[in-house]
């Protein structure tokens, strides 16, 4: 067994690969978007030529960018543990389950 696998229990490192892709994921799709509409701004007066070294720059600051915040979000989880939503467990198959148990809210108060 590895050193990473004796200090965190499989199904923490499971998570927090999980939160690592999708944190990233999410990041590079909000940065990405900023980024073009940024350059669009600023190029709007000089369309006909296309400065690849901002394209380089800006397209390396999005991957850096989302990878700094997927390994906060995996880190995240390795340091403090599986949320509440990712530990409630079904008990008739003793799976874990990734949605939060809710107890639904009465209409009437109780008497």
């Amino acid at each position: 067994m590895s050193i990473l696998g004796s200090l965190f229990p499989k199904a923490n490192r499971l998570a927090a690969g999980v939160a690592f892709l999708r944190t990233a994921w999410q990041t590079a799709q909000a940065t990405s978007v900023l980024a073009v509409t940024g350059g669009v701004v600023v190029t709007a007066n000089d369309l006909a030529s296309v400065n690849w070294v901002s394209v380089g720059l800006t397209a390396a600051g999005v991957a850096i960018t989302s990878v700094i915040a997927g390994s906060t979000a995996a880190v995240n989880i390795l340091v403090h543990g599986l949320p509440a939503a990712y530990t409630a467990a079904d008990e008739a198959e003793g799976a874990v389950s990734p949605v939060a148990l809710v107890e639904p809210v009465s209409e009437t108060p109780a008497a």
